[in-house]
């Protein structure tokens, strides 16, 4: 996937949620997208941990868009 490509899907309004998979078929789940940002090789994705404790900060996962292979939308 293209740095640009994927940056259309991020300024959609109204923002629609989505998941993106990359090759170890890992997902990443984008539901707000100030919980995302770009650099031109990399997007970065901002998640809370599953338990979500109070002490639990936002873990940032950096992604290769080499790596990307699918972006599509969560159905609620």
């Amino acid at each position: 996937m293209h740095i640009e490509d994927f940056e259309k899907i991020l300024r959609r309004r109204p923002f629609r949620p989505f998941r993106i998979t990359v090759t170890t078929q890992q997902t990443f789940d984008v539901s707000h997208p100030e919980m995302v940002f770009t650099r031109p090789r990399f997007v970065a994705v901002g998640v809370l941990p599953h338990d979500e404790s109070p002490e639990a900060g936002l873990v940032m996962h950096w992604i290769d868009v080499q790596h990307i292979v699918h972006v599509h939308p969560i159905l609620s």
